[in-house]
């Protein structure tokens, strides 16, 4: 599972056994994270909010893979497409972003 909320951070957690176990706390930058979400195979998730940029995270480690965006706004939400390879992202006003999930702008 992956929570996330106003103080700069999302956690990943492990529910399985009937409890749940933080395994990781990814920090967002300079804001609030406003959305995370799991790639479809959840082996990556990622995490946007109030600096305008993208974080892309190794889910089983909490480990970071890169960070990108943040020519925009608050960003507000975010998800993976269908296949895992590119990240749709909008922003507070009104624009959206794509990138692959290398980070380059498509």
């Amino acid at each position: 599972m992956l929570t996330f909320g106003p103080r700069m951070s999302a956690t990943l957690w492990d529910v399985s056994g009937g409890r749940a176990t933080a395994l990781a706390i990814l920090y967002g930058g300079g804001g609030d994270v406003t959305s995370a979400a799991f790639s479809g195979d959840g082996e990556r998730a990622l995490t946007v909010g109030a600096d305008g940029r993208v974080r892309l995270w190794s889910a089983s480690r909490g480990q970071s893979l890169g960070v990108f965006g943040g020519d925009t706004q608050r960003l507000t939400a975010a998800r993976f497409n269908t296949d895992g390879r590119f990240i749709v992202a909008t922003s507070e006003d009104g624009s959206v972003g794509v990138w692959d999930d290398s980070g380059t702008d498509c």
